[in-house]
């Protein structure tokens, strides 16, 4: 029976996962539209900025970067936070509630797998500390490995195209 439930979870973290990469996908564009009319305004930033598709141009984000008083917390709600979940489901695997996910939220499952992503890589607070907060050092460690992920998904796609008969 644990079995079957680990299995039953498993299946509702892909199907998840794929549901929010779907929509993720269709807002690319809003997201960089805004980003667009932000930098027309000159709001430039001194940083390179987040580089994967997945966070790219998604100003809440962008701002987790720049500062500290922008860093997603237990509690957030909305694009940002499904984008954090998306990432942590592409990269670890985690058990998030399908609630949690289905309404974009922060909450104790999100902050949990925050917190493993973290302890797995080393990735302390200014306090020398793992926390589940997505900072700057957490937001840098979760595009990075998405980029990596986008770009290896990319090439197998590429591979799997030159094989075809």
């Amino acid at each position: 029976m644990k079995g079957r439930s680990v299995m039953n979870s498993k299946l509702i973290s892909t199907i998840c996962l794929t549901t929010l990469i779907f929509f993720a996908g269709l807002q690319t564009v809003g997201f960089a539209q805004t980003e667009m009319e932000h930098r027309s305004r000159g709001a430039e930033s001194s940083s390179p900025g987040l580089q994967s598709k997945l966070f790219k141009g998604d100003l809440k984000l962008e701002a987790c970067l720049v500062n500290d008083s922008d860093h997603i917390k237990p509690g957030a709600v909305g694009e940002h936070v499904a984008k954090i979940q998306i990432a942590l489901l592409m990269l670890d695997d985690p058990l998030i509630g399908v609630q949690e996910v289905a309404a974009k939220r922060y909450g104790p499952l999100t902050a949990k797998a925050v917190l493993e992503f973290k302890r797995t890589r080393g990735i302390l607070n200014s306090r020398g500390q793992v926390d589940d907060t997505v900072g700057k050092n957490t937001i840098k460690a979760l595009d990075k490995e998405v980029k990596h992920e986008e770009e290896m998904n990319r090439q197998r796609r590429g591979l799997k195209e030159v094989q075809k008969p």
